[in-house]
């Protein structure tokens, strides 16, 4: 929960890493993409479809929940072949690489489209100079007015 009371909307996605073993563990849902964020940057995200969650009763310390399936190298984990092949990113990708490319030109584009919208914040040199700069110019008119006015 951050300082307004907004909760972060977080499912449960069962990961398969490359070495093997598994892991139950709660991820941020951002932008339909189950994320997983290191120093506030995406590092991996995975696509997240309502059609590929499964039931999971609980188990032992594990909290029953939805979850969704995700490894290490895929993007789209559907074993069970849930979710509907289509030609944009409300379905998933067909199995050939143009159809992969251009669906992941998609996800990209809507996220160039996210950055561009979003205003960009001023670094904190860039404050000080344009400060300094407006502080020249004030001096530069107040100079120029008093040696056209009443200046010798």
């Amino acid at each position: 929960m951050n300082w307004f009371g907004v909760r972060k909307e977080k499912r449960t996605q069962l990961y398969f890493p490359d070495y093997g073993g598994f892991e139950f563990r709660k991820l941020p849902l951002e932008d339909s993409c189950l994320v997983e964020k290191a120093n506030g940057e995406v590092v991996k995200a995975w696509k997240h479809f309502y059609c590929n969650q499964l039931t999971f009763d609980g188990y032992k310390n594990i909290h029953a929940a939805m979850v969704t399936l995700g490894f290490d190298r895929d993007f789209v984990l559907d074993p069970f072949n849930k979710i509907p092949v289509a030609g944009d990113v409300s379905g998933k990708p067909k199995r050939n690489e143009a159809d992969i490319k251009k669906w992941t030109s998609q996800v990209a584009e809507s996220q160039r489209y996210k950055v561009m919208n979003k205003h960009g914040n001023l670094l904190l040199l860039d404050k000080i100079t344009m400060f300094l700069g407006i502080g020249l110019l004030l001096l530069i008119i107040i100079y120029g007015a008093t040696r056209a006015y009443g200046g010798s």
